[in-house]
């Protein structure tokens, strides 16, 4: 029923009329309201992890810290292990940043959009609006992202930037979130770090990603 008006469910012109006999546009309903989420929602185990209900999640980097005794993989930044040791990713170069406080990026070549600066990537299973990203140093403090850029991409080679953060402090084994805010949904979400808080690398204990999948509709 609409109120005092007469009640009316019509098809004109290949078109669902709801309380009108003539309707202009077409009726769109979302199949549902997202909820946030979190990414990947479980623990990773290779730097590719299929997780069932979801699909494949895909952690790459710019460049990862490995020895004989340390494999700093970037999928180890979503293993869900938060300790010293190996749970953690890192980059290679160690003397990419100048070692200032805080330390900028100055003699490495990675670039993104012409941002330059070490980057980590999550590649996920559908499109989600990143709404927000928690980062914790684990117990290694001084090298974690002061400021960077966070970008979105549908195939991981032509990139948005979504937002820019600066600032940002860190204590051992605490969390520190970066608001992102995204408008528009991707399968790629990067960040690249500009600055460290202190040191010539990048060394991130843990890294966590929340926002809502992009939603369907029937029309």
């Amino acid at each position: 029923a609409f109120g005092l008006a007469k009640s009316s469910v019509s098809v004109y012109r290949g078109h669902l009329g709801v309380g009108t006999t003539e309707p202009k546009a077409a009726l769109t309903v979302m199949d549902e309201v997202g909820e946030l989420e979190e990414f990947p929602p479980r623990a990773m185990t290779a730097d590719e992890t299929y997780m069932e209900g979801h699909g494949v999640f895909k952690a790459s980097a710019s460049s990862e810290y490995i020895t004989n005794s340390e494999y700093l993989y970037a999928w180890k930044a979503f293993d869900y292990i938060n300790t010293a040791g190996d749970s953690r990713w890192a980059t290679r170069i160690t003397s990419a940043y100048n070692g200032s406080v805080p330390s900028q990026y100055t003699a490495g070549a990675f670039s993104t959009n012409g941002y330059l600066g070490e980057w980590i990537q999550l590649e996920v299973p559908y499109r989600i609006k990143l709404d927000y990203i928690k980062v914790n140093p684990g117990t290694s403090i001084g090298r974690e992202p002061e400021s960077g850029y966070i970008f979105g991409s549908d195939d991981g080679m032509t990139w948005t930037l979504i937002s820019n953060f600066t600032g940002k402090t860190y204590k051992a084994r605490e969390w520190t979130d970066i608001y992102v805010g995204a408008t528009t949904a991707y399968t790629h979400i990067r960040m690249v770090v500009s600055k460290v808080d202190n040191g010539t690398m990048v060394d991130i204990g843990q890294l966590r990603l929340f926002g809502t999948r992009e939603q369907g509709a029937s029309t």
